[in-house]
């Protein structure tokens, strides 16, 4: 099974940093790439809806996938390239995992914020879409309107489900996560990081402190993303 839970360990965040309150919707997406990836697209209701169906290729490049040996360098017509040029912020990227999870924590425990009914998008509460096809589903049922449920202390909203959120970091376990750089992730791997759980899981993987991985090319409905952007440059 590719989702573990991380070991427990002191992390220490060097740099201050803004976080989008919401993960990307369709229409941001599409404002920038010209395009929108997304399967949960019905015309009526698709603008509010996070994006998915990306990938953390298409996102920072080619040449993006190297990070962290790139740093912040990423390709020509990628997303980050595109929103970068169009906002003129230079550092506009992916969270690093670390950012992630103290974020969604917002200065709590590993316990939930409250009812994960009240606080989440999940297979019990509407994620469930039968044998409905994608195009076709309203935001009752898959993905919903992103803020429809309430945020955590730090006024964000969906950490918690809706769709898996693709964070900047290889993916890695045991020593080699514990001693990385929490502002850059592990040196090397072959997976990136995925933190937050989605609209397809069960609630026993709703935890803040719950983690799966993808390859850099892996994408699906349910995987999506949130802009994150260093402030102490």
């Amino acid at each position: 099974d590719n989702q573990t839970k991380c070991p427990a360990h002191l992390v220490t965040l060097q740099n201050d940093f803004y976080i989008g309150v919401y993960p990307v919707t369709q229409r941001q997406y599409e404002l920038i790439m010209g395009t929108n990836t997304a399967a949960f697209c019905r015309a009526d209701c698709y603008t509010a809806r996070p994006v998915e169906q990306v990938t953390y290729e298409g996102l920072r490049g080619k040449t993006g996938a190297n990070w962290p040996a790139n740093e912040h360098t990423v390709a020509a017509g990628s997303f980050f390239d595109s929103i970068r040029k169009w906002t003129g912020i230079t550092h506009l990227d992916l969270p690093t995992e670390a950012r992630w999870e103290f974020a969604c924590r917002a200065g709590c425990g590993d316990e939930l914020y409250g009812e994960l009914d009240k606080i989440a998008r999940y297979s019990g509460n509407g994620g469930s879409v039968g044998g409905a096809q994608p195009p076709t589903v309203g935001p009752e049922h898959g993905t919903a309107i992103v803020g429809s449920y309430l945020p955590n202390a730090y006024d964000l909203y969906d950490m918690m489900g809706n769709v898996w959120e693709i964070c900047l970091d290889w993916y890695a376990t045991g020593d080699a996560l514990v001693k990385a750089d929490p502002e850059k992730g592990p040196t090397s791997g072959s997976n990136r990081v995925w933190r937050g759980s989605s609209w397809t899981n069960a609630d026993t993987l709703f935890t803040k402190v719950f983690r799966n991985q993808g390859a850099p090319s892996a994408t699906g409905n349910y995987l999506g993303f949130r802009i994150a952007c260093e402030v102490s440059f």
